[in-house]
């Protein structure tokens, strides 16, 4: 079938290219084809029998509600109200346990997880965090620029300001046995990157566990080393002394 038709279309091929075959030619050709095939495509037809359809049987003995049914129609709006409500009333209670912390300005936030074994060593960042309700809780920890004033001037100048601490003035002797007393400002911060641990080994009050104490022991330490006549003159040697130990042990 294949071979016939390939040579008949060589035949009309090579009839076109000799001018013998017109376009109106091929118009015409095609109506008698297709008048053909529509002859022939009816007899087939007419000679099949007719197909008889299946017989069906019902699914449901009872005709179900159309989709217009009142009773349907009323089913379905209480079911998406009870949904609606129901996942309103979820929300509520999911925001009743205080899913969210806010971390303040110049703070970190410490977690404490129940679940993996009490203080986390990541901290959170200022701003808005997601907690685990029941099983996590936060700590903030301030890590902003902390100032303790070692001094019995009852002015307040030492001491004006946000995060400012006032102690007695530092009691300490010299290497001659004298009686030296010291004003002493100290400013610290805590490493933000070490909160976590500070916060697990020291607690929340680092000022008076390890600043105070450690102030105190090193100008006493260093103050002794000088003789009472000496202290003033070389005040700026001790205070470097007592600076670079602070550095290194807090």
């Amino acid at each position: 079938m294949f071979d016939l038709l390939f040579t008949l279309g060589v035949i009309v091929f090579i009839l076109y290219r000799l001018e013998v075959l017109k376009p109106r030619h091929f118009a015409e050709i095609r109506h008698r084809l297709t008048k053909f095939f529509d002859k022939f495509l009816n007899k087939v037809h007419e000679a099949q029998p007719p197909k008889t359809p299946p017989e069906t049987r019902p699914l449901f003995k009872k005709p179900l509600p159309s989709i217009s049914s009142p009773a349907l129609n009323m089913k379905t709006t209480f079911t998406t109200l009870k949904w609606i409500v129901l996942a309103i009333l979820l929300l509520i209670g999911f925001f009743m346990l205080n899913p969210f912390v806010n971390i303040d300005a110049g703070n970190r936030g410490i977690v404490f997880d129940k679940l993996r074994g009490g203080v986390q060593m990541e901290s959170f960042d200022e701003g808005l965090h997601f907690r685990v309700p029941f099983f996590q809780s936060i700590i903030q920890v301030p890590i902003r620029t902390q100032k303790i004033v070692f001094t019995n001037d009852s002015t307040g100048k030492y001491s004006r300001g946000q995060n400012v601490r006032q102690r007695s003035q530092l009691s300490a002797a010299s290497s001659d046995l004298q009686d030296v007393y010291v004003d002493v400002v100290v400013t610290y911060h805590l490493d933000e990157t070490k909160v976590a641990k500070i916060y697990q080994e020291v607690g929340l009050d680092y000022a008076a566990k390890k600043v105070i104490p450690k102030v105190a022991d090193s100008v006493k330490t260093y103050t002794a080393k000088f003789k009472v006549a000496e202290i003033l003159p070389k005040r700026e040697e001790i205070k470097q002394k007592v600076s670079a130990d602070l550095k290194q042990n807090l």
